[in-house]
């Protein structure tokens, strides 16, 4: 496995409808090895399936025609049309295998197959709602939060029959948006829910390597009770109690989860493997190196559990968020992070359009191809940093008094069997500058090192004792970076 394992995330319809040669869709058990090898050639020690439940016709129905969601169609897809719209993948039927992918049978065909590539399987887990058909509604009534006859009619609910009678459940939401009005809500304050919940989760950790849980952080204690003015009960987080019961069978299955509003911590506490690091992202995309090397300054155990990306299903394509320059400069930094770096199908081709997850297809774009090739050097350099290194944030000094650019500067060393075996350096900023890296820590005992820079292909030769007494000197364009190897002696 990599020095950060990298999980590589499809759209699985869109996907599937990709690899399909005619109009009728291939099933998970007839996909091409040729994509299995693409994607491990992009140095995947995961694939991530999203979507893969099967979906009903009230997800599909709410979906064709929310009025918010029409515009993002005709803008993903210049050919759009009403058969394009399947329903969100996050408002879940079922937890089988949807039947336009083989059903459970092909999935367990392909993750065979998977295995031999070398690659894991990650499929979604969405704990806060289920879809307005979920075959939960009728029968288990007591799983739901329960609203009142102006709630449905507010848009807050909707009437339901169940085997109590008529009853208003209320939609799935977070505190800050509208409600998502393709689901109900999970009343996880409901004890035989968690318990039918940890029978759900074991039986997928027998399907998988691991789940992505769907806005994780709404299932603890504190946010729930904030959301729905109701306590779960008992001094245990149930998030603890649900992954301490798969990984007591699973000690080896994977939990990683979509956390916002820094909940990061909170989330790792009860037992997630990895969590998205949202700050990070924020930072590369709208902020300055002060605010990235505050972020970095956090402690190894934290880095260690964060899940890094430039781009995923819920955000804006990189290649059409950042610029060119910029998406080079943050993609440098966060390629040598700790942690699991997710990379999303077709970002390392440039592609532009934000798809909504409720639609069949990607829309057809020309690759770019210079940015294709900066990723695949990237991913190629990444491939070969040794599992064993240490990351350390390299602190910089001003190149002269009057020169203040030095804090323009990210720069981090990878340390293996003591010694620095990469430099990363960037310049952050949209100006020229000039700095010196201290690397004061580190036993420099050569008369002479050379820095390779594996992006460039440029070889720099520096004195070992103007390295011990002053760091090494950069000077870098706007967005400018450096990714040295260091080689020592002569």
């Amino acid at each position: 496995m990599n020095y950060h394992p990298l999980v590589y995330e499809v759209q699985t319809r869109c996907w599937l409808r990709e690899l399909s040669p005619k109009s009728e869709l291939i099933s998970l058990a007839n996909v091409p090895d040729e994509a299995l090898s693409a994607i491990k050639a992009q140095g995947a020690d995961y694939l991530w399936l999203m979507g893969v439940w099967q979906t009903g016709k009230a997800g599909r129905l709410e979906a064709l025609n929310h009025p918010d969601l029409q515009q993002s169609y005709r803008e993903a897809l210049a050919d759009f049309v009403p058969a394009d719209v399947v329903g969100s993948p996050y408002a879940v039927a079922a937890y089988r295998v949807s039947r336009d992918f083989g059903g459970d049978k092909a999935l367990k065909k392909f993750r065979e197959r998977l295995k031999v590539h070398g690659l894991k399987l990650i499929l979604d887990f969405v704990p806060n709602h289920v879809a307005l058909d979920n075959e939960w509604v009728g029968e288990h009534p007591n799983y739901f939060i329960e609203g009142i006859a102006d709630d449905a009619a507010n848009g807050l609910g909707r009437k339901v029959a169940t085997r109590e009678g008529e009853k208003v459940f209320l939609h799935g939401r977070d505190p800050y948006f509208p409600p998502w009005t393709d689901t109900f809500e999970l009343n996880w304050s409901e004890p035989e829910l968690i318990k039918e919940l940890t029978k759900l989760l074991l039986r997928l950790a027998t399907m998988c390597d691991g789940l992505r849980c769907d806005m994780a952080m709404l299932l603890l204690k504190k946010v729930f009770a904030k959301t729905w003015g109701r306590e779960i009960t008992g001094t245990e987080e149930p998030w603890h109690k649900l992954i301490s019961a798969v990984k007591k069978e699973f000690p080896s299955f994977l939990f990683l989860a979509e956390a916002y509003w820094n909940m990061e911590w909170d989330l790792t506490e009860q037992g997630f493997d990895y969590v998205y690091d949202k700050r990070l992202y924020d930072r590369l995309l709208h902020g300055d190196a002060a605010s990235l090397r505050a972020h970095l300054s956090m402690t190894s155990d934290f880095h260690r559990k964060q899940l890094r990306f430039l781009e995923n299903h819920d955000e804006p394509r990189a290649a059409g968020a950042f610029s060119l320059e910029r998406h080079k400069a943050a993609l440098v930094i966060l390629s040598g992070l700790p942690g699991m770096w997710l990379l999303h199908h077709h970002e390392a081709d440039g592609a532009q359009i934000k798809l909504p997850v409720q639609l069949a297809r990607y829309p057809h774009e020309e690759v770019n191809q210079e940015l294709h090739e900066f990723y695949q050097k990237i991913l190629t350099i990444t491939a070969n940093i040794s599992k064993g290194c240490r990351w350390v944030l390299l602190p910089v000094r001003r190149a002269w008094e009057e020169n203040y650019t030095a804090y323009q500067f990210i720069a981090y060393a990878l340390i293996a069997d003591g010694q620095i075996k990469n430099i990363v350096a960037v310049n952050f900023a949209e100006r020229g500058g000039e700095c010196y890296l201290d690397l004061g820590e580190f036993e420099l005992l050569e008369k002479k090192y050379k820095l390779f820079d594996m992006l460039a292909g440029v070889e720099y030769e520096r004195d070992g004792d103007e390295l011990r007494q002053k760091g090494l000197y950069i000077s870098l364009p706007p967005c400018g970076f450096h990714y040295f190897a260091v080689v020592y002696g002569d």
